[in-house]
């Protein structure tokens, strides 16, 4: 029976109606896309996903299994993708504020990833028919503070393979005028010289 290993809920604040999770070192994955006229962009380590609105905060939990769970029902969206994530830390992306990091840690390891929704249409009705009303949006009205959760999201977790934990990582820039480099554990000695290079 499935069991489950760890879980952790946030509150989200979307930026141009996205949020994203993924691995804190996406190993120069690029990101995944914009969501576009669908709701979810996959890249090889996160995800971003399109809120269905922009202006009210999602719940999003995130679940760690030791197996695959049971699906959910009675959902509005779900997908079941698959990523990498070398460090297995978590992080949120809200877009132009940045990312927050260290939201969640599993083992690293390939990963399959069920995400599901529910509430995405019924809160973007919802806040529409308030903003119809006229006038400018009272951000305190109790109304418009009730729609903050009413969208949420279930990441659930479960390992296909674990890999080794990136530690550590650094890169370099090569000149194209130098046709050849050297990469050395510890600085040499003074006067010490490698060999040149061979042919090969």
């Amino acid at each position: 029976m499935p069991q489950l290993l760890d879980s952790t809920d946030l509150e989200v604040h979307p930026d141009y109606r996205m949020f994203g999770i993924g691995d804190i070192d996406p190993l120069g994955d690029g990101g995944p896309p914009v969501p576009g006229p669908g709701w979810l962009g996959v890249g090889r380590s996160a995800v971003l996903v399109g809120a269905g609105e922009q202006l009210v905060y999602p719940n999003v939990r995130l679940e760690l299994w030791d197996e695959p769970p049971p699906a959910p029902t009675e959902h509005e969206v779900q997908e079941t993708v698959r990523l990498h994530l070398p460090t297995g830390e978590l992080c949120l992306d809200e877009i132009t504020a940045g990312g927050v990091p260290d939201i969640f840690q599993v083992p690293p390891g390939i990963y399959t990833v069920r995400i599901t929704a529910w509430e995405r249409e019924s809160t973007r009705a919802a806040f529409e028919a308030l903003r119809s009303q006229g006038g400018d949006l009272d951000w305190e009205d109790p109304a418009y503070l009730e729609l903050h959760g009413r969208e949420w999201y279930l990441f659930q977790f479960w390992l296909e393979q674990g890999t080794a934990r990136l530690l550590d990582g650094s890169g370099v820039m090569v000149h194209a005028g130098y046709p050849r480099i050297a990469i050395s554990m510890r600085a040499p000695q003074p006067g010490a010289r490698l060999p040149a290079a061979g042919e090969a």
